[in-house]
């Protein structure tokens, strides 16, 4: 006859199973599934905002996450705002471009700042996806290069999550089964 500590024990090992295969699960559906860059390779000058579109096919059905990653040269520290437009036509900021300045002639492009913004999924409803840059430097002589901007979506198209989350929950109950078969003998 089983004991409550026995079946304590059983519910354990099958939670820690199914957290496992959740576990892995989660691996799969963070994987990369699109991306959309836009080459910008140009200089933008106070109260001149650059403005640029990315392309979203929907390909994945419940993207899980994204970011915004830029590309710029010649940024000083809190002087370039970037925001997103969503599907409802809202502007939402991001936060600032990451500061490039470190004693390196504008001529050059060395010194280039990668920044890398978290997005919300849900703003990606809208096809395309709006991005600015705001300025916010005095300095009516000061430019920033802007390199490249670059949309990546992670999930993983429903059937797939569905086909993870029953192989898990089939693992679950094998388990359970064996283990209980290996109690009662």
């Amino acid at each position: 006859m089983e004991t409550i500590k026995d079946t304590r024990r059983r519910v354990w090992i099958g939670l820690g199973v199914a957290a496992l295969v959740m576990l892995a699960s989660g691996q799969a559906v963070a994987d990369l599934v699109y991306t959309h860059e836009v080459e910008l390779n140009r200089w933008i000058r106070p109260l001149e905002p650059a403005v640029w579109v990315h392309q979203f096919d929907h390909s994945v059905s419940s993207p899980s996450a994204a970011t915004l990653t830029i590309t710029a040269q010649d940024v000083a520290p809190r002087e370039a705002q970037v925001w997103l437009l969503d599907s409802n036509g809202h502007w939402h900021y991001l936060g600032h471009l990451e500061a490039s300045l470190d004693g390196i002639s504008t001529a050059s492009l060395e010194g280039i700042s990668t920044t890398v913004f978290d997005i919300n999924p849900s703003w990606l409803d809208a096809v395309p996806v709006g991005a600015r840059i705001q300025w916010l430097s005095g300095d009516a002589n000061r430019e920033v290069w802007l390199g490249s901007s670059t949309l990546s979506v992670f999930g993983a198209p429903a059937p797939a999550a569905l086909v993870l989350g029953a192989i898990g929950l089939a693992c679950v109950g094998l388990i359970s089964k064996l283990k209980s078969r290996g109690l009662s003998s």
